[in-house]
């Protein structure tokens, strides 16, 4: 593959900006063992940045 001549010798330059707080999610999921399902349930998550 063919890099253009602004690419050439040089890493493209990726930003990210992460600014601190708590983040609180949910999710849910089910289980099958032997073909039987467990009922749908979810969990409640928190992350600290």
């Amino acid at each position: 593959m063919k890099r253009s001549s602004s690419m050439a010798g040089e890493r493209a330059m990726r930003k990210v900006k992460i600014e601190g707080g708590y983040l609180r999610f949910s999710a849910a999921h089910f289980i099958t063992f032997g073909g039987r399902c467990e009922r749908l349930h979810g969990h409640n998550y928190g992350v600290l940045v």
